[in-house]
């Protein structure tokens, strides 16, 4: 037994290495291993992959995955839908079938991973029948999840009468699931066909326009629930949000979307927009057994998004306008801008960076009121000893360094571990006496960055307060108000893998008490070419910031941080470092590319963000691999660290050292989620990946100390990178995004 991994960072084996060794394992010993607490989710999958071609292992672990913790199996629905497409396994379709009919919104997630992950295999007109009739049978035991009771039951109280009506209930029931699957599918394409069809309203109607078909769909929403009263998912229409956390009952239904917070943002071919829609838990419903005051409308008009049929050939029109899109690189952009002759445009970066920048710079139009920072802390109280002991030395020794190496690349050496040990703990100390000293005078904890002025304009959290107020749903305990980005013509299957990394990377980081940031956002893929993702609140695109700094007269980020945060820049500038780190390693790791600032968004807490995830692993813009630095450190990141130099900067590294060794842990389950879904696959970052480079990334044959001065080259390698300056200015050029 000694021969088979048992922890996932043994996990460095194939497949069929792997069920070699589990060929030459005794069964009882394979049995007692499965059957025990350590044989966690993760290694689960990579048992269940090496044994694949053997049925009755096969269909052992399949059925050991019923057991596995409800949140797992949602996140890993997509590879598991996949798996049954291209590797054609009978025990996973029955284990897919077994989901729908424990839950709608399992078959709503499967359903919807199925259409997007087949569409080579419909290409094939036999494939083509077997998937149709699979999907068949999806939803047959998604319908008939409806019946609760077994046949033994059935015959057993064939004379009973209470037993007889609620099995004819139930068969009602049956009906009512299939029509409202109907709803909920001519609500999600209607939404996505909303985005193509606003392309068509005048941009200044389209806001107008949008309400007014919000408006329509609520009305639809307020008769389904006054219609089936008693039905708890009738109450709304069903999307498979993802629970928070294992025990907790979703809050997935949508019983109303939000008249206030939706916007439309203008793109090339469609518009997608942002809608906010108001969730509670289905099952909330049954266990309170709530009754509404029954309000029936008279008005009948059922032109809303809920019954609005589905023109056939949406999907074509979804397929075009992916095309165009992925056609319409920035490097396909460059004939529609004019080309000065006259200007000598040279392939390196200059050693001054001026004269290019003088020739890609372009104004913009970008206007912004004037700063007001809510005065929210009466007390002068500062933080000068706070955390890494950020204090301010010699700021214009500083601003004099920073001018100087400005055109440079720094290098920085290797930290102490036993200071930077010691520095962790200070900072955490520093911390949490600060935040206890808040706490005292009566402040939350969890809002003492949160300001209600500046570029982020009203806070998120007060606008949903407001909103909530408002809200009939508002007593639910599951009740949640969500901002959802509705798009059509975009492929987001290779987002959603992406976003599968980065949650299990956050889960990582917290599992370990590390105090690197990540923020994860929700993706609902619902065919090849379209999908929800969350909208994550007060932000901006640092782009945005750039043209707020320059018409309110910053010179600098760190300059706007010191003036805006005030006595809290500590903390912000805590939380831009904490969230760098996570970001940076995401991107080494991953090979994220479009770094631009139009993809890096920043909160209002301070906190970096990373959007858009078109270009990993193997890809980048026009495939020309133009950005070569392990992940983007700017001149402007540098100096809100106080340079390189500082004690801050030495956070980071540590920070990054620290991480970086936590994933080398867990690489196996991070590679787990990209290797599922490899098979006969079509993603673009397929299409040069080698998963021994990625391999490689992880340094897994190098000693800590290795490993640690390996993260200082990547710094290094990524401090004012040329190439990165030069994509910056480059989409300043094509696209206006301020560098």
């Amino acid at each position: 037994m000694d021969k088979l991994p048992r922890q996932i960072n043994e996990m460095n084996v194939d497949s069929k290495t792997l069920n070699s060794q589990i060929r030459s394992t005794n069964t009882k010993q394979i049995l007692n291993f499965f059957s025990s607490q350590e044989f966690t989710p993760e290694l689960l999958i990579y048992y269940y992959m090496a044994t694949f071609n053997e049925p009755g292992p096969h269909q052992y672990l399949t059925q050991k995955l019923l057991q596995m913790p409800h949140t797992f199996i949602e996140n890993f629905i997509p590879q598991f839908s996949y798996l049954a497409i291209k590797k054609g396994s009978k025990s996973m379709e029955t284990f897919l079938e077994t989901l729908c009919q424990t839950s709608i919104a399992n078959f709503l997630k499967i359903s919807w991973c199925i259409n997007a992950y087949s569409e080579n295999e419909k290409q094939n007109e036999v494939t083509c029948k077997q998937i149709e009739f699979f999907q068949r049978r999806l939803e047959k035991s998604m319908v008939n999840g409806a019946i609760k009771y077994s046949k033994e039951e059935i015959l057993k109280n064939m004379n009973n009468v209470e037993f007889q009506i609620q099995l004819q209930n139930q068969f009602s029931e049956k009906e009512l699931r299939s029509s409202y699957i109907g709803l909920v599918e001519k609500l999600v394409m209607n939404l996505i066909k909303l985005s193509l069809t606003l392309k068509q309203i005048d941009p200044s109607e389209r806001k107008q326009f949008l309400f007014k078909e919000i408006k329509n769909t609520n009305k639809a929403l307020k008769r389904l629930r006054n219609q089936y009263s008693e039905i708890p998912y009738y109450w709304g229409t069903m999307l498979p949000f993802q629970r928070k956390y294992e025990g907790q009952d979703p809050s997935n239904l949508i019983v109303r979307i939000c008249e206030e917070g939706h916007a439309c943002f203008n793109t090339k071919t469609r518009v997608p927009y942002r809608i906010l829609v108001e969730t509670i838990s289905e099952e909330e419903i049954k266990q309170k057994q709530t009754r509404l005051n029954q309000d029936v409308s008279t008005d009948v008009d059922q032109d809303d998004l809920l019954h609005r049929e589905i023109s056939d050939d949406l999907e074509s029109q979804l397929r075009y306008h992916t095309k165009c899109k992925m056609e319409d690189t920035i490097f396909n952009q460059l004939p529609i801008y004019k080309y000065d002759k006259s200007t000598n445009y040279d392939d390196s970066l200059p050693d001054s960076p001026n004269k290019l920048e003088q020739n890609l710079i372009q104004k913009s139009s970008f206007t912004s009121p004037k700063i007001k920072r809510r005065n929210s802390w009466s007390s002068p109280t500062t933080i000068t000893d706070f955390a890494v002991t950020l204090t301010e030395t010699k700021q214009s020794k500083e601003c004099d360094d920073l001018k100087r190496h400005q055109r440079q690349r720094t290098s920085i050496n290797l930290p102490t571990p036993s200071k930077n040990n010691q520095l962790l703990k200070e900072i955490n100390l520093k911390e949490e006496e600060y935040l206890l000293e808040q706490e005292k005078k009566g402040k939350d904890r969890k809002k003492i960055l949160v300001k209600m002025q500046g570029p982020w304009g009203e806070d998120w959290d007060h606008k949903l307060e407001l909103i909530k107020e408002q809200s009939p749903f508002k007593d639910f305990e599951s009740y949640q108000i969500r901002a959802i980005m509705v798009k059509g013509g975009d492929d987001l299957r290779q987002e959603l893998m992406a976003m599968q990394v980065i949650q299990k990377l956050d889960s990582i980081f917290k599992a370990s008490g590390l105090n690197l940031y990540l923020k994860p956002y929700e993706i609902i893929v619902t065919s090849e070419n379209s999908g929800l993702l969350e909208f994550v609140p007060n932000t901006i695109s640092m782009d945005a910031m750039k043209k707020y700094l320059k018409s309110n007269k910053f010179k600098t980020l760190r300059e706007f941080f010191k003036f805006y945060f005030g006595e809290d820049f500590h903390f912000a500038q805590r939380n831009f470092i904490e969230s760098l780190a996570g970001y940076s390693l995401l991107t080494y790791i991953m090979q994220i590319k479009d770094r631009h600032n139009g993809n890096i968004l920043i909160d209002n807490q301070g906190h970096l963000v990373h959007i858009d995830f078109g270009f990993i692993l193997s890809t980048s813009p026009g495939n020309a691999g133009f950005e070569t630095a392990p992940f983007k450190m700017t001149q402007d990141y540098i100096e809100l660290m106080d340079g390189t130099s500082s004690k801050a900067f030495k956070y980071f590294t540590e920070l990054m050292i620290s991480g970086f060794l936590e994933l080398r842990k867990s690489f196996a389950a991070l590679l787990q989620i990209i290797e599922l879904m490899m098979e006969k696959s079509n993603f673009h970052c397929f299409s040069n990946f080698n998963i021994k480079e990625f391999k490689d990334r992880f340094k897994l044959q190098d000693s800590v100390e290795k490993c640690k001065k390996n993260i200082i080259t990547l710094i290094n390698d990524s401090i004012s990178n040329k190439r990165t300056y030069c994509y910056d200015k480059f989409q300043q050029l094509t696209n206006g995004i301020c560098p």
